[in-house]
């Protein structure tokens, strides 16, 4: 449930019951990555927060921490995990321990091109992969294209 259908819905509830009802205090989300600030990671991780605080005219910011300033990616899987830590930008690498189909991505050369890896990604069967996060406590917003490795 969104947070605005979450909103209507607790005004609707509190005006039926005559409690007075407040609008949500702005929210704070703790975004690591272990990049430095002029990274692809730290990109995506700006935009992200600039989406979400447009989309929700302030209520949602994100504060960005990077250079594994909440720890390494492993920890910071950990911490995603465990609900102290809220987003976060990070390999398939660190992933693979907790959600072991996605060792299909250490295969050697899988991929011909960057191009057909972003297909395969952006196809249902990239959906699925990205899925698998939801059993382990998280959810998957998106794949982001790393770096060339393995490509002929």
């Amino acid at each position: 449930m969104s947070w605005s259908t979450r909103g209507a819905l607790a005004a609707l509830v509190g005006f039926a019951l005559g409690i007075p009802t407040v609008a949500f205090a702005q929210v704070e989300l703790k975004l690591g990555h272990v990049l430095t600030s002029d990274s692809h990671y730290h990109a995506a991780a700006v935009a992200f927060a600039e989406a979400l605080k447009s989309k929700t005219a302030g209520k949602v910011v994100v504060k960005i921490f990077p250079q594994g300033q909440l720890g390494g990616e492993v920890q910071e899987v950990q911490a995603l995990r465990m609900g102290t830590q809220d987003v976060l930008v990070t390999s398939q690498a660190a992933v693979v321990n907790t959600i072991k189909e996605w060792q299909i991505f250490d295969v050697p050369y899988l991929f011909d091109s960057v191009d057909q890896a972003n297909r395969a990604l952006r196809s249902e069967t990239g959906r699925k992969l990205l899925d698998l996060v939801d059993r382990q406590g998280m959810v998957g917003l998106s794949w982001l294209s790393s770096q060339r490795r393995s490509l002929s």
